[in-house]
């Protein structure tokens, strides 16, 4: 019996050195002027609070930590960033038609709502990531007043 566990674990480990080699992409494009962040009728406290908790997945931007490297939890964490951008990314907000940014920031109004975002998985890992009640109000107010302003433009 110990020499079937001990070949066990031998096989585990050897396989586990080997899916190393199997990384995914890194998610690590360039910040370009249609990024959240060089748009200028965004408030400043709006960007910081988006690029804490939500750019990782949510952008063409990751910092990834150590254990963020190590598979099988690397490939988690792609299929979460590429599952998030399919939903919302920062990286293209200056070129989104009008329509589609009312629609996120009603999506981000919501899930600032429930609670769903930042993702629980992800703020056990990334403490500077959690949102607190003030923090959800601002951006709650900011985006449903965002939306609102650019719903009148289309209007005119």
């Amino acid at each position: 019996m110990k020499r079937y566990v001990k070949s066990v674990l031998i096989a585990l480990f050897v396989i586990f050195i080997v899916i190393q080699f199997i990384q995914p992409k890194k998610n690590a494009g360039e910040i370009t002027s249609d990024h959240f962040i060089n748009q200028k009728d965004i408030p400043s406290d709006i960007k910081t609070i988006l690029k804490t908790s939500c750019f990782d997945c949510h952008s063409n931007q990751t910092t990834y930590l150590w254990f963020d490297k190590i598979a099988p939890a690397s490939w988690l964490v792609s299929s979460h960033i590429k599952e998030g951008k399919h939903h919302l990314n920062f990286s293209n907000w200056g070129k989104t038609d009008t329509l589609d940014l009312i629609s996120d920031l009603g999506d981000i109004s919501d899930v600032m709502k429930d609670k769903s975002m930042p993702l629980t998985s992800f703020t056990m890992m990334h403490g500077k990531a959690r949102l607190t009640q003030d923090q959800r109000n601002t951006i709650i107010a900011w985006s449903d007043s965002y939306a609102n302003n650019l719903l009148k433009e289309m209007k005119k």
